[in-house]
C-alpha cells in the first residue's frame, strides 16, 4: 500500500525486485525537492508486463501507464512547487506471468 511505500532517499537509485503474484503490487516512496523533477523508469523481464504509476501520498493518482510483456516504462513527473512534495511510484503487475523487474528512479 501507499501507506506502507518503501522509502527511496537516494536522488537516483536502482531497484531489483518481483512480481510475486498477478495481484501484487509495489510501492517506493520518494521525496522530490522544488523546481526538480523524477524519472522512473521500469524494465521488466521478457514474459511479465507491468504498470508504472506516481501517486500523491493520498492515493490520487498523477501519472499511470501499463505496457505489454518485456516493454519497459518510463513517467516523468516535475514538481513546479515552492516545497518538496512526496509521491509514491507503484509497480503493478499489467500482462503475461509474474516476474521480476527493475526500476530505475533518478531526479535529473
Amino acid at each position: 500500500t501507499i501507506a506502507s511505500a518503501q522509502s527511496i532517499t537516494a536522488t537516483a537509485a536502482s531497484i531489483a525486485a518481483s512480481l510475486a503474484s498477478t495481484t501484487d503490487n509495489d510501492y517506493y516512496r520518494v521525496s522530490i525537492p522544488a523546481g526538480r523533477k523524477l524519472v522512473a523508469t521500469v524494465t521488466p523481464s521478457s514474459k511479465t508486463g507491468v504498470g508504472l504509476g506516481i501517486y500523491q501520498t493520498s492515493g490520487k493518482a498523477l501519472l499511470v501507464t501499463s505496457g505489454g510483456a518485456g516493454a519497459a516504462r518510463q513517467i516523468t513527473v516535475t514538481n513546479a512547487g515552492t516545497a518538496a512534495l512526496t509521491v509514491a511510484v507503484r509497480v503493478m503487475f499489467a500482462t503475461g506471468t509474474k516476474g521480476a523487474y527493475t526500476l530505475a528512479l533518478s531526479q535529473p
